[in-house]
């Protein structure tokens, strides 16, 4: 239509979606995963471009950006097909499925073809992963009966207990109402404790069980993100025989919100 003719060129880059695998794939709600360096997993990304530094990437555990602080890049290495990180488990307040999220945020090359003098505005290269947290049953650990304590605050001291018969029963108690026994419960929340004294504090509650009889509860010894160390004594005899006790843990007393465990 006698108009002029402009033409200019378009370019496209085309690549292999980044695609990520992690291992472990699991952790729980303290972001602790099932290997022995703790609360870290490991995150192998496909098609991925090599990494300078840390920075390089945006890291998401679902909702939660990986600043260093709750969570994190520990370590890199960069091989011919993949990139491998180190990365810190942050906590989750609930169980569920949750995305791992790793997008490249450091330099690019300039695009096979490209000018060096021409800004390109580049694709994101997303990897994805899914990450599951777990809220695994609470589990009595130890469970050790001493007829006699040591003096001092704790009954067992150095895995001995006081007077002539220095061993600790364990998983086994007597029925008198005499003695004292200790339990670890691992997966328990943290409840709050008067170190010294080793009280519960409220609104904090723990309760133990032997049928129908309710123990009482000496001190606690230790309560962190995953374990609660407590001693506990009988209020007078039960009847002897075979029976499970139980702990009952609740972070408010106020709250039908508890953590249970059995124990033989």
């Amino acid at each position: 239509f006698g108009g002029k003719i402009i033409s200019f060129p378009i370019y496209f880059e085309c690549f292999d979606p980044p695609s990520a695998t992690v291992s472990p794939s699991s952790a729980d709600l303290d972001g602790s995963t099932i290997w022995s360096m703790g609360k870290s997993t490991v995150v192998v990304l496909h098609n991925f471009p090599a990494l300078l530094a840390p920075q390089d990437v945006k890291l998401y555990f679902g909702d939660v950006f990986c600043d260093g602080q709750s969570c994190g890049i520990s370590n890199f290495q960069n091989f011919a097909s993949e990139v491998v990180l180190s990365v810190s488990v942050p906590p989750s307040r609930t169980s569920g499925v949750v995305d791992i999220s790793v997008e490249y945020n450091g330099p690019l090359s300039i695009p096979v073809g490209g000018n060096a003098d021409v800004a390109y505005f580049r694709s994101s290269r997303i990897a994805l992963a899914s990450f599951s947290y777990v809220r695994r049953s609470p589990t009595v650990l130890y469970s050790a009966f001493c007829a006699e304590c040591n003096p001092g605050p704790y009954c067992i001291k150095n895995g001995w207990c006081g007077g002539t018969n220095k061993v600790p029963t364990v998983n086994r108690m007597s029925a008198s109402g005499a003695g004292v026994l200790s339990l670890v419960v691992e997966n328990i929340p943290s409840i709050p404790f008067n170190h010294s004294s080793g009280t519960i504090l409220p609104p904090a509650a723990v309760y133990v069980e032997f049928g129908a009889t309710y123990a009482v509860i000496r001190r606690i010894i230790y309560s962190d993100s995953s374990r609660l160390s407590v001693e506990v004594q009988l209020a007078g005899p039960i009847l002897p025989g075979e029976m499970n006790g139980r702990i009952t843990v609740k972070t408010d007393s106020s709250l039908h919100i508890m953590s249970t465990a059995l124990f033989p």
